[in-house]
Parts: C-alpha cells; sequence; structure tokens
C-alpha cells in the first residue's frame, strides 16, 4: 500500500516537471502549426490535463476510448484555443482508430497495457489524423496514466534526449509505421529518468 501511495505523490509532485518538459516539447517538436499560445498557458492546460489523468488512474478509468481521449484533448486545447478542442477522428486505413485499439487490447492481454501502449499511442496520435493538435502531450499522459494505473511510475521527458526521440518518431512515421525503435527508447528512457 505504501508503494501505491508513493506512485500518487510522485505523480502529483512531479506534475509541474511533467507539464514544463510537455509544454517545452510541443513547442519545439509539434506536428500541427504554430503554436500560439504562451508557454506558461501551455503548461498550465497541460498540468490541468494531467491531474484529470492521474484521478482518472486512480478510479481505474484511462482508456483508449475515443470519448476518454477527446475530454483529455479538450481539457488542455480549450484554454489556449489550439485546434480542433474535444474533436476526435476515427481516421482510415492503416491509420483507423479501431484497428490501432484493437491491436493494442490483443498486445494487452500478453503484456499489460502499460508496457506496450506508450510507444504505439504516441507514433498513432502524433502521425495519425486522430487530433488536430498537441497528439504528442496527449500520447504521453495517457502513457503515463496506464503507467500509475498498473502500478508503474510516470515518465518525465528530458530535453538530452530530445534527438533521440525524434528519430524514433520519424521511424514510428509516414513509410516505415514501425514503433518498435519507440518502444525500445520508451524502455531505456524509464531505467534512466525514472527515481530509484
Amino acid at each position: 500500500m505504501q508503494k501505491t501511495e508513493a506512485l500518487w505523490e510522485d505523480a502529483e509532485h512531479r506534475a509541474p516537471e511533467l507539464a514544463r518538459e510537455l509544454a517545452r516539447m510541443e513547442l519545439a517538436l509539434c506536428n500541427w502549426g504554430p503554436v500560439t499560445a504562451s508557454r506558461d498557458s501551455l503548461e498550465a492546460a497541460i498540468r490541468s490535463g494531467w491531474h484529470s489523468v492521474v484521478a482518472s488512474a486512480r478510479k481505474g478509468s484511462v482508456s483508449l476510448e475515443p470519448s476518454f481521449v477527446a475530454s483529455l484533448h479538450a481539457l488542455i486545447a480549450q484554454p489556449i484555443d489550439s485546434p480542433g478542442a474535444g474533436v476526435f477522428h476515427e481516421g482510415q486505413s492503416p491509420m483507423d482508430w479501431t484497428e490501432f485499439k484493437r491491436a493494442l487490447d490483443d498486445a494487452a492481454l500478453e503484456y499489460g497495457m502499460a508496457d506496450n501502449t506508450e510507444a504505439w499511442l504516441l507514433a498513432q496520435l502524433y502521425w495519425g489524423p486522430h487530433l488536430e493538435s498537441l497528439g504528442l502531450s496527449v500520447a504521453w499522459l495517457l502513457g503515463n496514466g496506464f503507467r500509475l494505473q498498473e502500478g508503474g511510475r510516470m515518465v518525465v521527458p528530458n530535453a538530452s534526449h530530445d534527438e533521440k526521440l525524434k528519430e524514433r518518431l520519424k521511424w514510428a512515421g509516414p513509410d516505415l509505421y514501425d514503433a518498435e525503435g519507440l518502444r525500445g527508447f520508451f524502455g531505456w528512457y524509464e531505467t534512466e529518468r525514472t527515481p530509484g
């Protein structure tokens, strides 16, 4: 019970750091157009989204359902007038959400949701047509939400690893659509970035 409570405390305590790093990454790596919000506003919106994800993870209700993804996106995007706030697009094959979710659900039966989700989720929301903005942040928050929900620690990004992340994101995008390198990156990143 103490370990679980420590995970929740860590998630709340590190919320400002997570929001700061994700805002920085959105400004540096975004693929959805110019960001017009201030960095402080973007951080505040992401932090609000993270608190919502933590509350959902405590209840065991973080999910890949389009309604959950859309509501998280709206929570982050509306305060900063980001494009498509709360709008979720199913997409078409090979990037359709239904097929993507089915494949992840099948893999989760064998490996668990947290161990198999974040890389594929990041690739799908970053490159896919599902959200009009903030896909990187929404994906990172959801991935961390699944981690917490399954008793794992959140992962906070760091600028020193941006080049490696950009390279792995490129491999996971058009032409290749292979997120295995990104999945390996998250495994390595977790060991580098989580406290002991």
